[in-house]
């Protein structure tokens, strides 16, 4: 009777049950206790290519520092603070407003709420993150006068944090990714497969895809997750045919099918994970969108380092 009442005050004290283990199948769920802080790096890579040939480049690096800042009622407050930024590139890393742009992001805070199962519940700061964009930009505009007729694009960064749900759209990207993998059972001859939705980026009803958590490897405490999502093509080239015609056909004009373009989006991601402590060691994520013969790839290497 003691161990049991010991055991049962241990988890409502806790409120955090034990990732199962076995040699086929694994949950992943955090683990987290207040005070637990690690460092990760976020290597950010896009380019952007057109039949094979390099349009546009891009390679950055942010240090980010995650901590948990309160663990109560199974809810978790996480603060990510960003360390510093750099861009990945000899050229622009020389450069005077690449430079200074480089260190306005460093020490920003992102404070939000997740549930026992890590899924993403609200941001806690957007305030002091709108105040941070925006005293940034007024800095830069300061230190170089020839961003000032510039108006427009200044307008439009500070309305992507001009409200909590905007603010939330703008952060969440790689939020989202960080917890992608929490709060599953996982089966090495059974994959969680969920019938799930993107954003169009035309308007109108959103494109139909298929999501698959796959749980590649488990040995002791640490496993592989691997997360692919497929777009539906046919049925998305059935959203975009409906709504280029319905535009065309409002300037008097009609859309063939060999005028409308074919879209692709797949996204691969691989996840090691600890699961005696709930926390994500090294992830591998990428997104590469096909339409009208123009490619483009988005990856990140996200690395704890300590």
């Amino acid at each position: 009777m003691k161990l049991l009442l010991a055991a049962l005050l241990f988890f409502t004290v806790s409120g955090v049950a034990q990732n199962h283990v076995t040699d086929s199948s694994a949950t992943f769920f955090p683990q987290w206790r207040k005070g637990d802080k690690h460092t990760y790096d976020f290597q950010l890579t896009k380019y952007k290519t057109q039949a094979d040939s390099f349009l546009t480049g891009l390679s950055s690096t942010s240090r980010v520092a995650i901590e948990v800042i309160e663990s109560r009622d199974s809810i978790y407050t996480l603060e990510w603070t960003f360390k510093s930024i750099e861009i990945n590139d000899s050229v622009a890393r020389d450069n005077k407003m690449v430079k200074r742009i480089q260190k306005l992001g460093k020490g920003m805070r992102i404070v939000y709420l997740v549930d026992k199962d890590g899924m993403f519940l609200g941001l806690q700061n957007w305030t002091e993150i709108r105040d941070h964009i925006s005293a940034s930009l007024e800095k830069l505009m300061t230190d170089f006068e020839y961003l000032k007729p510039e108006g427009k694009l200044i307008t439009s960064i500070l309305e992507a944090y001009s409200s909590k749900e905007a603010a939330e759209a703008s952060v969440r990207k790689e939020i989202d990714l960080f917890h992608a993998p929490y709060g599953l059972s996982y089966h090495k001859t059974k994959p969680n497969v969920f019938k799930t939705e993107l954003q169009n980026p035309f308007g109108g009803a959103p494109f139909p895809t298929t999501m698959s958590f796959d749980l590649v490897s488990v040995e002791d405490n640490n496993a592989q997750i691997l997360i692919t999502q497929r777009l539906d093509e046919a049925a998305t080239f059935k959203i975009v045919k409906e709504y280029l015609q319905t535009m065309a056909a409002q300037h008097g004009s009609t859309m063939e099918d060999d005028q409308v373009p074919r879209i692709r989006i797949d996204d691969e991601n691989l996840y090691d994970v600890e699961l005696k402590d709930g926390w994500i060691r090294k992830a591998m994520t990428q997104r590469t969108s096909e339409t009208a013969n123009v490619s483009q790839v988005e990856s990140y290497i996200i690395q704890q380092i300590r």
